[in-house]
């Protein structure tokens, strides 16, 4: 004869699937942070090796809060004057400060050489406002 007293077995089986489930959910917990760590130290590994690039976080402020230009900010960074930047990209003064100024867009040619220049992967000098509106 079955028993009365105590939990059924179908309470037994929802409070074991419960469990489990509890269980499964803490190791994925566990799981996504040793894969964030991972991918931090792979990072880490590339800053190392020079594969990767930093920037101070003001820089990032400067473009993505105070809305300023990217070529301004990283020819500001890396101390250059706008004739220089022009000079070592083959452009000119004028050209420079119309592009920081938002009133030109540099082809793809003009933006790798400046990029270059600047020492920065050529993607981080797009103005985000632009990709914004673009895309």
């Amino acid at each position: 004869m079955p028993e009365t007293g105590g939990r059924s077995g179908v309470a037994d089986s929802a409070i074991n699937l419960a469990e489990l489930v509890e269980t499964l959910r803490r190791r994925v917990e566990r799981l996504e942070e040793e894969l964030l760590l991972l991918r931090a130290e792979k990072v880490a590994e590339r800053i190392d090796r020079g594969e990767e690039q930093t920037f101070p976080a003001a820089l990032a402020r400067r473009v993505f809060v105070d809305n300023e230009h990217p070529i301004r900010v990283f020819r500001e960074w890396r101390g250059l004057t706008q004739q220089q930047l022009a000079e070592l990209a083959g452009t000119s003064k004028n050209y420079i400060s119309q592009l920081e100024t938002g009133h030109r867009r540099p082809g793809s040619r003009l933006l790798y050489k400046i990029a270059k220049a600047l020492d920065v992967p050529a993607d981080i000098l797009c103005d985000p406002d632009e990709e914004d509106a673009t895309g």
